[in-house]
């Protein structure tokens, strides 16, 4: 199934090439997004970045009211992260949808992206899920690890008994890798039945758990080929940003990266994962 869905979801792309259009204008509304967010950074310690010297900064940073920025750059990453959060679910449901009518034929871009009402509630409800799910074992571990450090620093341990709370930390930190891999893992197909199927965020987990354990070996085959893509994609850009040690090169070849990303790899591998769904499903329709 594997190469079948390879195979397509190239040929796909290659009959669609306007299918890249919702991924790279994904790429430039976070790229204002950032430069946005930059200036209102700025604006709140008061810094003309245009008139302003370098050596002027440090004195206009101890001027200031830390208070005031503190509570004006909490407001800025509260407005952000809504807006990002916003953009994400508009644009995967726009992509997944786009992916799914290349996929049989009759794509269209407007209508993919008026598709999106229908199945923004429930997205973004899955998404909420999963990065609680994601932040609840992260403070989990990181509760542990404070916890740890403060006792060590509390007691005049040995060095036997330091070791040990030291290899407790790294175990600590190994177990929380393979907690966050078996959430993105088990999250896999979710986003593709709330889209696809039109699901409830519960439903959609649910469809997708059990869509997962239906094709596992084929869903971790397909992982491991994403990130071999990705690696032969960004490889090049990498070892010339190691020969060429110039800041408007390295620049220009981030941005470069970024956009043969969005213009290539992601349309191609979202494809691929619509097709994985669509086969997994297919092949086990009790699912």
């Amino acid at each position: 199934m594997i190469e079948d869905v390879i195979k397509n979801g190239f040929n796909t792309w290659r009959r669609n090439i306007r299918l890249s259009i919702p991924f790279v204008l994904e790429i430039f509304v976070y790229i204002i997004l950032a430069i946005c967010t930059f200036f209102l950074i700025v604006y709140a310690f008061g810094i003309d970045v245009f008139h302003t010297k370098p050596d002027q900064i440090k004195q206009l940073i101890k001027t200031i009211d830390i208070r005031q920025v503190i509570a004006f750059l909490m407001c800025i990453i509260v407005v952000l992260g809504i807006l990002s959060l916003i953009v994400m679910v508009v644009f995967k449901c726009w992509q997944i949808k786009a992916c799914y009518d290349a996929i049989n034929g009759n794509l269209s871009l407007k209508r993919a992206l008026g598709y999106v009402r229908q199945v923004f509630k429930s997205y973004i409800l899955l998404e909420l899920i999963f990065a609680l799910t994601l932040i609840c074992g992260l403070v989990s571990v990181i509760i542990a690890l404070v916890a740890l450090a403060g006792f060590n620093l509390s007691l005049n341990i040995s060095p036997t008994t330091a070791a040990t709370l030291a290899l407790f930390s790294i175990l600590l930190f190994v177990l929380l890798m393979i907690y966050l891999l078996v959430i993105v893992l088990l999250f896999t197909y979710s986003r593709y039945a709330v889209v696809l199927d039109r699901t409830g965020a519960i439903a959609g987990i649910k469809t997708g758990f059990r869509v997962l354990k239906a094709c596992f070996w084929e869903t971790v085959a397909m992982y491991l080929i994403v990130i071999a893509l990705q690696l032969v994609i960004s490889i090049p850009f990498d070892f010339a940003r190691v020969l060429i040690r110039e800041d408007l090169v390295d620049v220009l070849l981030v941005l470069g990266q970024m956009l043969a990303t969005s213009a290539v790899v992601t349309p191609i591998t979202t494809t691929w994962w619509v097709l994985m769904y669509m086969r997994c499903r297919w092949n086990h329709q009790n699912l």
